[in-house]
């Protein structure tokens, strides 16, 4: 049973997605000191440090919350009877 545990890549995947989407807040442009409120295509950067490690806070929240997911449902599903 333990490629089970291969099931903790597309986990964290999905949960890191969906923190993406229910925050409404893009890991890649946070670590990055990015932000698009306006046009499409537009890109702005962050402008104060404060911004930037606000941001940088949430992106590793959101990953560890991810990682976090990954790793109970990978522990879960491993030890199903099936």
């Amino acid at each position: 049973h333990w490629w089970r545990l291969i099931t903790v890549l597309p986990a964290t995947g999905f949960a890191i997605a969906f923190e993406q989407v229910y925050y409404r807040f893009c890991v890649g442009y946070g670590a990055k000191g990015l932000y698009n409120f306006g046009e499409l295509g537009k890109v702005l950067r962050a402008n104060s440090k404060d911004d930037l490690q606000k941001d940088l806070a949430k992106v590793r929240q959101m990953i560890l919350n991810g990682i976090a997911f990954g790793i109970l449902y990978a522990t879960v599903y491993y030890f199903l009877p099936v």
